[in-house]
């Protein structure tokens, strides 16, 4: 009965050890692919910072008819605040 018992308890450690490796080798290749990804977009300028952002990732505004990318909430918040005084 033991030996059944400890058979069971090692096939369930070794399903949870098989498990997680698999889990750890799928989400590196998942980051892999979105920095390759990343690697290739095209890159904006936020004039509020003056750091560069992927295009599809940026939050964009429009202010006097032009778009504006931005890196962020808060960088675009700022620009407009300070475009209007």
């Amino acid at each position: 009965m033991i030996r059944a018992l400890f058979i069971v308890f090692l096939a369930m450690l070794v399903y949870s050890a098989i498990k997680t490796v698999l889990r750890a080798a799928a989400r590196s290749y998942h980051e892999e692919a979105r920095k390759e990804q990343a690697h290739g977009a095209e890159m904006v300028l936020d004039p509020q910072c003056r750091t560069y952002v992927i295009k599809d990732r940026a939050t964009t505004r429009r202010i006097k008819g032009s778009l504006i990318y931005f890196c962020s909430e808060d960088c675009a918040n700022k620009h407009e605040s300070q475009s209007r005084t």
